[in-house]
């Protein structure tokens, strides 16, 4: 038992100090080899890895289409002194211009419900797959009832639609 806890223990090291080094950053897994993000050291940026969390984050080294980040608010003596202030490389395809993630999931996890109750009935109108919509979940069975329901949702979705411009020039992450 001692000999498999010791070889588990040696693998997750061997994982996680492999994914801290440029040969094989992390990554996007949905994101095309073709985007890569151009900014320079200094920028504020968001990053995805390969279990779709994101975080924002700081670019403090770039090389050959990695970007090496660091915690977002880490001063330079922090980076200089305190190696848990310095973040993984990532592939260029995996990192993208800032935005305040949480604002946004903010935002529209509080229209979430009403959104995904009228998917079924958008997918039925531009004759596509509601599957598509939603990832490893099952499909609602809930709609417009009445003329007061449809316009309760007419006005949640044009306040959801003005909360949204905002938020028009956020970068496509792929997720």
């Amino acid at each position: 038992m001692k000999k498999l806890l010791l070889f588990t223990g040696t693998c997750f090291s061997s994982i996680f100090l492999v994914a801290q080094t440029p040969e094989a950053p992390l990554s996007n897994p949905n994101a095309p080899e073709s985007y890569v993000y151009s900014g320079k050291i200094g920028d504020s940026v968001t990053v995805v890895d390969q279990s779709y969390s994101s975080k924002s984050m700081m670019i403090i080294d770039i090389k050959k289409g990695m970007i090496r980040v660091a915690r977002f608010d880490a001063s330079q003596w922090e980076l200089k002194n305190n190696p848990y202030s310095v973040g993984p490389w990532y592939k260029a395809n995996s990192v993208y211009s800032y935005y305040n993630y949480s604002d946004f999931n903010n935002t529209v996890n509080a229209y979430k419900e009403l959104v995904t109750c009228l998917i079924p009935m958008y997918a039925k109108a531009t004759n596509t797959d509601p599957n598509q919509y939603f990832k490893n979940e099952s499909i609602p069975s809930c709609g417009v009832r009445n003329d007061t329901e449809y316009k309760t949702c007419i006005e949640l979705l044009t306040e959801l639609n003005t909360k949204l411009t905002k938020y028009k020039n956020l970068p496509n992450t792929y997720l």
